[in-house]
Parts: structure tokens; sequence; C-alpha cells
């Protein structure tokens, strides 16, 4: 599988950190990062390999392309479930044990990105092209995946006229957690809504709004010129490239131990700024950590209070490193 063009622009923008974490055994190109309570799973190509979490070693590996039972005909995105692994890949849902073991799929037409099971419904992405203008939304699907509602919209990086926003370079990231979805908006909260999409009201987030300067337009077109993977395509399109006023709100969340952990775009010594927050939005506590992009943020997770992040250090070898989040606690200004 082939990695998204979009997703390769900022990949060259992860920095390396000099301490060193565990060395994961055949990992080349990962794509993302999930942490349960004892596996850690990594999704490359049509695989997603199986790491113990305490210590690192390989544990297995499931996933292949193809069209058979268990195999994956495109690009896959896993998501971590209260009885195991949910994989969306085009045009099937498939479902996993939490050792890999194959279990079941469900096939659609319409599925294509990120889906999670919500019950006997799913939420997913759906694309749509409005007066011109293109865009990514949240919807709420029945068993049958039909539309039951539309969650929430915002526009797609890449409009009709070819013009391409990278800084806000993903759509609405959500999640799924007992019985409600939570997603993050431009405005810098995340918004709640029940199982059966009716809005529940929104979460403060952040209320930083960073100014995306001259020099941080300078440093992400000279790494995109340095790249050989992005070269080409910035010099065939750097015109149509759009420069925002500010950097997104919100970069990513997660959500994991009844908390919000939410990356903002506020820097401190080339790290970012993660906010921890109560599900009712009071604010835990504040740290800042290596992760500083949406990518990035795709080969990171958090379980029990602990960022686990991949990062590939001088020997172009994939360490999982941890960050402690909540022991000692995190500061709040």
């Amino acid at each position: 599988m082939k990695a998204n063009l979009i997703t390769a622009f900022f990949l060259v923008l992860l920095g390396h950190t000099l301490h060193c974490g565990v060395v994961l055994e055949d990992v080349f190109k990962p794509e993302m990062l999930l942490v349960g309570d004892k596996y850690i799973y990594v999704a490359e190509g049509w695989q997603i390999k199986i790491f113990n979490r305490l210590d690192g070693k390989r544990f297995g590996a499931f996933g292949r392309r193809g069209e058979g039972p268990g195999e994956f005909n495109g690009y896959i995105i896993p998501s971590l479930t209260d009885r195991g692994i949910f994989v969306s890949c085009p045009a099937r849902v498939l479902y996993f044990d939490r050792e890999g073991t194959f279990l079941r799929e469900r096939r659609a037409l319409k599925v294509f990105g990120r889906y999670k099971p919500m019950g006997k419904n799913f939420v997913g992405y759906r694309y749509l092209r409005e007066e011109s203008i293109h865009y990514e939304t949240v919807c709420l699907y029945n068993g049958d995946f039909q539309l039951v509602r539309e969650l929430y919209r915002r526009k797609h990086i890449r409009q009709p006229d070819g013009s391409t926003d990278l800084v806000n370079e993903r759509p609405p990231f959500f999640h799924v957690s007992q019985g409600k979805i939570y997603l993050d908006g431009i405005d810098g909260y995340i918004h709640v809504f029940s199982h059966g999409g009716e809005p529940l009201g929104r979460i403060p987030g952040t209320e930083n709004r960073v100014p995306f300067t001259s020099r941080h337009r300078h440093e992400m077109e000279e790494a995109l010129k340095r790249d050989k993977r992005t070269r080409d395509y910035y010099y065939a399109n750097k015109d149509k490239f759009v420069w925002p006023k500010y950097q997104p709100m919100i970069r990513m969340f997660y959500l994991a131990d009844g908390r919000f952990y939410i990356l903002t775009s506020r820097e401190k010594q080339g790290k970012m700024e993660m906010l921890i927050r109560s599900l009712k939005g009071d604010l835990l506590g504040r740290k800042y950590v290596a992760v500083t992009s949406f990518p990035q943020a795709l080969l990171s997770d958090v379980r029990e209070g602990r960022l686990y992040r991949l990062a590939e250090n001088v020997d172009g070898d994939w360490e999982l490193r941890i960050t402690n989040l909540m022991n000692p606690p995190a500061e709040v200004e």
C-alpha cells in the first residue's frame, strides 16, 4: 500500500529526539499505532503487527493483500473496541480478536476511510461537494451503512480549483466511547453526540489561536523541497498552496482513561502543548510532547496516562518511546 501523498508531506517534518526507546522488530514504514491493554498494534501496508506492550517483543501479525476472509483490499484504518480490533478498508469492515484472529466481516460499497462501530450502527466519513466547495464530514450510519445524519463538516484541504491548504492537513477526528461520539471542531471545542447522533453539547478543548507565521511557512516549504518524496509535487503545485492566518487549534486529540489528551499548536522548545482534561472539560494538566503533526500523531497513542509514540532513530529503526503524562503531575498554569 502506498502512503497518502498529503500524509507524506508531513512525514518530512518529523523530528528526532536524542533519547532512545525499544526498537520494534520488522517495522519499516508504519502508518498507525494503537495501544491496548496487553498489546501494541502497528499498521503497515496490508498488515497489522502485534507487539507485547510491556517489553516490545513481537507477538505476531495478521492481514495481507487480497479479497478473502481476513484480507485487505486497500488502505486500512484499524481501531480498538471493547472486544477486539475493527478494521475499515475500501468496501468492507472486518472484525478480529485482540490476538488478530479473524472473526467476521461486513461488505458495503460506500465504505471508504475511517469507520468505527457504534452499537449496531457506524460512525464514519463522507466526502461531498456543495456549491463548488469540497467538504469532509463525519456521519452516523445505520447497520446497513445507510446515512442517518451528518454530525459535522469542515472544508477539505484540496478544493475543486486545485487550491490546497497543507496546514490544516486532516479531516475531523472522532472517538466512540460509552455510547457517545466525540469529535474535534475547528472552533477548538470537542463536540459531543449521543448514540443516535443528537448533539449533547461541546467541551472546551483550547482557546489558543496560534498565528501561522512566515517562519512556519518557510520551514514547511524548505522541508517539502528537501524531501525527494514531495519535491516534484511542491514545484508543480506551489502556486496553488494557500496559507492560513492561524494554525489548527486542535491538532489531534486522544480519549483514554476517562480523560481527553488534546494536542494544540502552542510550541515550547520544539515540542507541542498537550492539554489534559476531564470528560467535563476541567483542565487537569499540561505537558509539552514531541508530537508535531497529524501524521506523527497517528504514530502515537495514549494509555494509562502515558504517551506511546513511534520515532525513527538515526539508524533507520523504529523505536517505541514512552512519555509519562500524569506522574509527576502535569503542570497547570
